[in-house]
């Protein structure tokens, strides 16, 4: 498989923690892979920017099945986006027992 970015981060959000990993590497070989979580309180959520940053990422990837994604994705330094694991049926941010959001990016309409 080619590889389309060499510096990359995903992010599984949680509410009260994100557990995010990092691949970085050339396209011609294997990524290095690091993971670490995150609390979700404003000052650690900025110390992981700045960690983010300092390894080079320009891109992040992030699943969640709340709205709890909204204050990650408001980081300007990263192009972001939100998703939703293959095979469930549920939109993005979107909560069962919650009505849409339409503010909330999914692959029909980012």
């Amino acid at each position: 498989m080619e590889a389309l970015r060499t510096h990359v981060a995903g992010v599984d959000v949680h509410k009260e923690m994100l557990a995010i990993t990092v691949l970085i590497g050339d396209p011609e070989s294997e990524p290095g892979v690091e993971q670490f979580e995150c609390l979700t309180f404003t000052e650690e959520l900025m110390k992981c920017g700045i960690k983010l940053r300092e390894m080079g990422v320009k891109d992040v990837v992030m699943e969640s099945t709340g709205v709890y994604w909204k204050p990650i994705a408001d980081e300007r330094s990263f192009a972001a986006w939100a998703g939703v694991a293959a095979g469930n049926n549920e939109s993005a941010g979107k909560k069962k027992d919650q009505s849409a959001d339409p503010e909330t990016p999914t692959s029909e309409n980012s």
